[in-house]
């Protein structure tokens, strides 16, 4: 996404000691055109999206190779025109995507989602996107962040971020000769990278959303980058060109290979793409026929332009979720679009801007961008306060009722309060047990829903049988924590689920009802040797049935809610408005019963097969979905039953209460 010192083909070198590499150029286009094709169907190239990490390397290289001949030079000597660089090549293109973006995206996302994605406008201007959605969205591959219209820009921030801390990084290892200092920044990068992969690896397993978007467990990839193109400098040797020919083909067909394997082997994707990318890297330093293939003037050609087609191919993309859709009648224009806004932003913004003549001096330059940055800032907060709600062209009023909490039984249960947001907070304090409970009318039985994230989504249903029967009500659900808790696998889930797996067993009475909901990852389920997310399939069966035995003991029920059915698309992008036509609704809004029940056999298989007979299975799915073809609205098309691609709006939870209720009552679980 980034490129230095970019010069005309004709005037590429090979050579290491060249300012400029034609073919690092070439392998950029590889690495946006694996992320184009994951970002446009992720079933082509399941990991095509490791294309932002195959950047990451080649910016930590490139910024070396230009940083590095510094070292004996004073920090006033190169950071103003370090930065100011910087500043020329990033900002004037992504100020005028997001400006655009913002403005267009007003007309057609309604007012409370497009506020979501101007914030993320204005973080990623100032280099913290990434934090900012790792705090709003968290899950780069949920519903949510596909309907963001500025998620991509999270890469944006790591390397914005890395910028402004990599110079200061060489400015504290250049306290002697050049190589003395060239051996202090080696041995310092080294440590970094290292402390960085480490970081990475533990994180991955207990906070996978703060791993993938946050500098210091992403620095080891860019950090890959500088150790290459340090030990190049170091330790190159020419009678390395037989071995350097001989691996540089291997590597980047090893490359192309990892991207087409399992997004769930990410982990191990992410570590091999960076390897292989170095090693690809440092095979270029030979006359190998891969070299040229990657400096060959159409590849190079697409390089360059990778920064400007990274920042409008997701803003396309998303601008097509929310109106015309991305099938097959629309992707030569969605891909004209793209490369049009691209040429345009390079040879009209980037290009003019970068090599005007005023932006030849420092103080001009930072005095001028921090106006543009600072105007563009307001601009984009008074477009979410006051105009988005005025230029929003859709039926604003329709949308809202659909998606609205149910606000009228028990106001302050209904609210987000007693859902724990991913990771960040798990403390179950009495206070949020105070604002959880509905206690039980006399003689009456308390519920308590419990699990991930569908738990939350089935808390109408809980407020209502409390509102209409007199029942006693408790439930806490923890984004991405399935329960019960499963010792040693991710610490933060198993401390709030074993909190609750206690709590439970402790005050739960005879005639007590707990309701389980999770969601469950679909893969791996016929495949019990490996692992389902981050827990292990026989340690959740065990943990759930010994669960449930020892509730039995106590006079009290267990219900587990079987899985509900996933699509493809979120209810968002099926809503009726005139900016959407009828073919984009019948391509991507109502799926074959048969292919959603396909989908979810390995799980409910195992499920049904492995559940202890004390558990009651209460499965909605026919209800949810009563023909041949499933949406996610109701037969009328009055009401959406969910509110994304596989969780409940408040009304789809209700929708279930005399099912459910009956249920319960057919199996004497409550009279």
């Amino acid at each position: 996404m980034n490129q230095l010192n970019s010069l005309p083909p004709e005037k590429l070198t090979s050579s290491i000691s060249s300012t400029y590499r034609p073919e690092i150029d070439g392998f950029r286009t590889i690495a946006i055109l694996a992320v184009f094709i994951n970002h446009f169907n992720p079933k082509i190239m399941a990991s095509g999206f490791l294309g932002v990490d195959i950047f990451f390397v080649i910016s930590g290289f490139v910024v070396t190779s230009s940083l590095s001949h510094k070292l004996t030079q004073n920090w006033l000597q190169y950071l103003p025109t370090f930065y100011a660089r910087r500043i020329q090549r990033l900002i004037p293109a992504l100020v005028t995507c997001v400006l655009i973006t913002s403005i267009v995206g007003c007309f057609f996302i309604p007012t409370g989602e497009i506020d979501v994605s101007l914030e993320t406008g204005i973080a990623s201007l100032f280099g913290y996107s990434n934090i900012y959605l790792l705090d709003e969205i968290s899950d780069y591959f949920g519903s949510e962040a596909e309907l963001n219209l500025f998620t991509h820009t999270w890469s944006l921030g790591i390397e914005a971020q890395f910028y402004l801390l990599f110079p200061i990084i060489l400015g504290l290892c250049s306290n002697g000769n050049q190589r003395q200092n060239s051996r202090n920044l080696l041995i310092t990068v080294v440590g970094l990278t290292v402390l960085s992969l480490i970081t990475y690896l533990y994180m991955v397993e207990d906070n996978g959303d703060a791993a993938f978007f946050l500098l210091p467990s992403r620095f080891w990839e860019l950090g890959v980058g500088c150790l290459t193109y340090l030990l190049l400098q170091r330790f190159s040797r020419p009678s390395w060109g037989r071995i350097q020919q001989l691996i540089a083909p291997i590597s980047t067909l090893l490359i192309v290979a990892v991207l087409f394997l399992s997004k769930d082997l990410q982990t191990l994707t992410t570590v091999s793409i960076v390897l292989l990318t170095a090693i690809t890297i440092w095979a270029f330093d030979t006359k190998s026929p891969v070299v040229k293939l990657f400096a060959s003037q159409w590849l190079v050609k697409i390089g360059i332009l990778s920064y400007s087609l990274y920042l409008w191919h997701w803003t396309v993309l998303v601008l097509s979720r929310w109106t015309i859709g991305i099938s097959k009648y629309t992707i030569i224009f969605q891909l004209l679009l793209i490369i049009g806004l691209a040429l345009a932003s390079y040879h009209w913004i980037e290009k003019p801007l970068r090599h005007a003549n005023w932006s030849r001096h420092n103080p001009p330059v930072f005095g001028v961008y921090l106006i543009l940055l600072l105007t563009s800032a307001f601009f984009l907060g008074h477009l979410e306060n006051t105009l988005a709600a005025e230029l929003y062209s859709g039926t604003s009023e329709k949308y809202l009722s659909y998606f609205a909490r149910n606000q009228t039984i028990y106001p302050q249960y209904n609210k987000d309060n007693c859902h724990l947001d991913s990771l960040d907070n798990t403390d179950i304090s009495p206070q949020l047990l105070s604002i959880c409970t509905i206690p039980a009318q006399p003689k009456q039985p308390t519920l308590f829903f419990v699990g991930n994230s569908h738990a939350d989504h089935f808390r109408a249903l809980g407020a209502k049988l409390a509102q209409q029967n007199g029942y006693g009500l408790d439930g806490i659900s923890q984004s991405s924590c399935q329960f019960p808790y499963v010792e040693k696998k991710r610490k933060k889930c198993d401390r709030t689920q074993l909190r609750q797996y206690e709590r439970i067993l402790k005050t739960a009475k005879t005639g007590d009802v707990v309701i389980i909901a999770n969601r469950y990852e679909i893969k791996n389920w016929d495949k019990p040797e490996k692992n389902l997310s981050w827990i292990g399939i026989p340690q959740v069966m065990d943990t759930l049935n010994q669960f449930a035995e020892l509730l039995q003991k106590k006079g009290v029920a267990t219900v587990l809610i079987m899985p509900l059915p996933e699509f493809s698309h979120n209810t968002k992008e099926c809503l009726t408005e005139w900016y959407r036509p009828e073919f984009s609704l019948k391509q991507i809004c109502g799926e074959a019963k048969s292919t959603l029940l396909k989908l979810r056999q390995p799980v409910y298989h195992k499920l049904d097969q492995t559940l202890s007979p004390v558990i009651h299975k209460y499965d909605p799915f026919n209800l949810l979905c009563p023909g041949e073809t499933c949406t996610h609205f109701t037969s009328d098309k009055a009401h959406p039953l969910f509110i994304d691609s596989h969780h409940l709006t408040n009304y789809g939870a209700e929708f279930l209460y005399d099912d459910f209720l009956q249920f319960l009552q057919q199996r004497l679980i409550l009279k």
